[in-house]
């Protein structure tokens, strides 16, 4: 490390590399909460009541994977 101040762009840094592995680390934990509690809380969609419920699969209609 050099101290320069420049544009990441022209330097070539697409993104910051501290970010892309933070992101990852913080990708990590929480699919291993949902691995380990077997639960997820999602946000429902907002809608009729009529069109909620389970499908074959056991998936909530409404809710996307």
């Amino acid at each position: 490390m050099d101290d320069k101040v420049e544009d990441l762009l022209a330097a070539g840094v697409i993104d910051p590399a501290k970010v892309t592995k933070n992101g990852l680390l913080n990708s990590c934990s929480i699919a291993g909460i949902m691995l380990t509690t077997q639960a997820v809380m999602v946000e429902r969609k907002k809608g009729d009541a009529a069109s909620l419920g389970f499908t074959k699969s056991g998936v909530p209609t409404g809710m996307s994977i």
